[in-house]
C-alpha cells in the first residue's frame, strides 16, 4: 500500500490541498478502516454517542444529515434510534461513499465536503449529524455551521462532534501534532490528515451566527486516543463530565429556533 509523505501542518494548506488530503487518506483507509474501530472502547464509545443521539427517537420520519459519513457507522446508530430516519450521507471520499450505500436501503450518499451542501435543499433537514470528530476534517468550520443552518427546518437538530482546542492533555498532544491526525489504530509511516481544532468558545460563535442555539456541550471521555484500557472507559467518562475542556472530543448539540 502506498504511504503518505509527511504531512504538511494544516495551517498552511488552501482549500483545495486540504480537500485532496482528505480524499486521499479516507480513500487509501476506507476498506480497513471498520477494522480499526472493533475494541470494546469504542463499543463503549458507540453507546455513548447513541445515549446522546436518544433525541431522534421521538422524531417522526425525521430527514437526517451524516456529515462525514465514512463507512456509514452513523446511519446504523441512527437505525437503532429510530428505524423511520430518511438518511443523507456526505463524505469528501468516493471510496467511503461506496462503502456508505446499501442497496437494501433508501440511504442517499453524497460525494462531497461538508462545508459546501449546495446539492441539499434550504429547510430540507430535521437533524444534521457529524459523529466522531467528523467537524475537524472541514476546511471551513464557519461554513459548515452556515451551511448546517440554511439546511436544517425550524425546530431542528445538530448533533456536531471535533476535536478540543480547548484540551491541553498529553493525549490530544500525542494524537494530533501540527494540525495532522491520524485516526486509531493506523499505523503507517507518515500518514496524516489535516484537522481543525475547535474550541467551546468558537463554536457557539460559529453557532449562534449561523442562526443556531447551543443546548449541550458534553466531552466524550478525557482518555480517548490514548490509554483506551476498558477499565478506565468510566473514569474517563467521569472526569469529562465535570470538566469537558479535559476532553479530546467535544460534542455539541445545536438547535435552529424560528
Amino acid at each position: 500500500m502506498r504511504t503518505f509523505a509527511e504531512p504538511a501542518p494544516a495551517k498552511v494548506l488552501d482549500r483545495l490541498h486540504w480537500q485532496q488530503r482528505q480524499e486521499q487518506y479516507w480513500g487509501e483507509i476506507s476498506t480497513s478502516y471498520d477494522d480499526l474501530y472493533q475494541s470494546k472502547w469504542s463499543r463503549f464509545e458507540n453507546a455513548w454517542v447513541s445515549r446522546r443521539l436518544s433525541f431522534v427517537r421521538e422524531l417522526a420520519w425525521p430527514t437526517v444529515i451524516d456529515l462525514g459519513c465514512g463507512t456509514g457507522l452513523g446511519r446504523r446508530l441512527l437505525r437503532d434510534v429510530n428505524p423511520a430516519i430518511r438518511y443523507v450521507g456526505v463524505d469528501i471520499s468516493a471510496a467511503m461513499a461506496r462503502l456508505t450505500a446499501d442497496p437494501e436501503d433508501d440511504a442517499k450518499v453524497i460525494v462531497g465536503a461538508m462545508d459546501d451542501l449546495s446539492a441539499l435543499a434550504d429547510d430540507s433537514a430535521d437533524v444534521v449529524i457529524a459523529l466522531f470528530t467528523s467537524l475537524s476534517f472541514a476546511y471551513d468550520t464557519s461554513a459548515v455551521l452556515t451551511e448546517v443552518g440554511r439546511v436544517l427546518r425550524a425546530g431542528g437538530h445538530a448533533y456536531l462532534s471535533a476535536l478540543s482546542a480547548t484540551s491541553r492533555s498529553w493525549v490530544t498532544r500525542r494524537t494530533v501534532r501540527e494540525g495532522v491526525y491520524r485516526t486509531r489504530g493506523d499505523l503507517r509511516p507518515g500518514a496524516g490528515v489535516p484537522v481543525r481544532l475547535i474550541g467551546v468558545h468558537d463554536m457557539r460563535r460559529h453557532a449562534a451566527a449561523a442562526g443556531l442555539t447551543t443546548v449541550s456541550v458534553a466531552g466524550m471521555n478525557s482518555m480517548s486516543g490514548a490509554l483506551e484500557i476498558p477499565q478506565l472507559w468510566y473514569v474517563g467518562r467521569f472526569v469529562a463530565r465535570l470538566v469537558p475542556a479535559t476532553a479530546h472530543t467535544l460534542e455539541f448539540h445545536l438547535r435552529k429556533f424560528g
